[in-house]
């Protein structure tokens, strides 16, 4: 029997794309035993993965210290490692998936287990990176027509196909803080609203969540809506709670700052929706059951990072690419004015001036949209052999499929085309863009 560790450095966000992977490889390699390796704020999070056995912490701040200690007149360093190793009780594994091009995974992996897959497969040293790692860096430098999510990616760095069915939670009911109690009486809709976002240009403004919260209670009197949110988001909250109708203040819970994640994942599960951007939070709403209306404005960008599964929608703020921003990508005519490339300013992202505040209360009363506002997309996810993708509300059959085959079959490849891999994302001056890329 093989001991498999999978490492997940990252943050929340990150750590709740991993779990199609695990999901596949738990599949893949049913009797043997699988491990898991993430920061320390998120173990918590990580015992709700099915069919992992052990999560262990990283201590980010601990190995940072370690670091800055070092010296090479000599110190203590190498001995507090060994010390902070034995802590974590981790055995020697037979196989590490690494998941972060970073050097601190990279280490990680290299310290537990001689054969790693993902990035350091070369050894700790090496600079050589995995080709689905290398179509990542490109997808993150140049983006293009990219149409494989982050997740599935994951799934191939690890040497697997993404899942057929898509992996939840197996939560269990924890306490509530007391203050929350009362948000499961009732036989409302129950909606909610993260507030924060780890990147502040992906914050949805508070304006925005005032006039939507009006909108819904409005038109749903008996909603319920809970505001999520950490600690920094506790002024936000308050700011917020000031803007609001008293005739509605009965209707709204405030959770920000308030619940571990253990609770915010317990309390997400009683939701019927979340919604929010693309942020941790949001995701963890998909992790445990809840319909997800996501935000993605700013650099996210649905085909990329989007709720993983059925029946999610996501709101995409679109504008025209500059010329002067093409350069950055490709000087291809088609890609230019390409509508699939449009709402990819990589310099300054898209600041939306307008919400669809109305129209996304429409759409998770009636799962029905009458208008499209200008300056917006909207797209529903789906799931197939190929993994996740988003289809256009306006449009069903006008995004192919065909792209996400297309790339797996190419990676899957002993001697890569990427040539045609850069074709498919519609990127010309193919050794150009590697060589910018990696």
């Amino acid at each position: 029997m093989l001991h498999r560790l999978v490492i997940q450095l990252a943050r929340l966000g990150d750590l709740l794309q991993t779990l199609p992977a695990i999901a596949s490889l738990r599949g893949r390699y049913p009797d043997e035993e699988l491990d898991l390796l993430c920061a320390k704020p998120l173990v918590s999070i990580g015992s709700f993965f099915p069919g992992v056995r052990h999560i262990f912490p990283w201590d980010g701040n601990e190995w940072g210290r370690i670091a800055k200690s070092w010296s090479p007149k000599g110190g203590n360093a190498l001995s507090q490692a060994t010390d902070c190793l034995n802590k974590y009780q981790l055995n020697a594994y037979s196989l590490v998936y690494n998941l972060n091009d970073h050097p601190r995974a990279v280490i990680a992996a290299h310290l537990f287990a001689n054969d790693v897959i993902g990035p350091g497969c070369q050894g700790p040293l090496s600079e050589i990176v995995p080709d689905w790692v290398k179509y990542l860096k490109i997808v993150g430098a140049h983006r293009g027509r990219n149409r494989v999510h982050l997740a599935d990616a994951f799934c191939g760095v690890c040497g697997v196909k993404p899942p057929l069915v898509v992996p939840t939670f197996q939560l269990r009911e924890i306490d509530w803080p007391t203050s929350l109690n009362s948000f499961r009486d009732g036989n409302g809709v129950c909606v909610a609203l993260v507030l924060g976002s780890g990147d502040a240009d992906r914050r949805v403004p508070l304006r925005m969540w005032e006039e939507w919260i009006c909108t819904f209670l409005t038109a749903c009197p008996d909603g319920r809506v809970m505001l999520v949110g950490g600690g920094g988001e506790r002024e936000l909250t308050y700011t917020l709670l000031d803007r609001i109708p008293s005739r509605y203040v009965g209707q709204i819970w405030d959770a920000c700052g308030q619940t571990s994640l253990m609770q915010l994942a317990n309390i997400l599960s009683h939701c019927s929706w979340v919604l929010g951007s693309d942020t941790g939070p949001l995701h963890l709403g998909v992790a445990c059951g809840a319909k997800v209306q996501g935000f993605y404005f700013s650099r996210a960008r649905v085909h990329e990072t989007g709720p993983y599964g059925h029946g999610h929608w996501v709101w995409q703020a679109e504008q025209t690419v500059k010329h002067e921003v093409l350069g950055v990508w490709g000087e291809s005519e088609e890609f230019r004015h390409d509508a699939t490339c449009k709402g990819q300013n990589v310099e300054e992202g898209i600041k939306p001036e307008y919400w669809p505040v109305s129209e996304s209360v429409e759409l998770l009363l009636t799962e029905s949209c009458s208008v499209i506002p200008d300056g917006w997309s909207l797209w529903s996810s789906q799931q197939d052999d190929w993994g996740a993708y988003f289809i256009p509300y306006t449009d069903p059959n006008g995004e192919s499929t065909g792209y996400r085959e297309q790339i797996w079959e190419n990676l899957q490849s002993e001697n890569i085309n990427w040539d045609s891999v850069l074709e498919l994302m519609s990127l010309s001056g193919s050794s150009h863009v590697l060589e910018r890329s990696l």
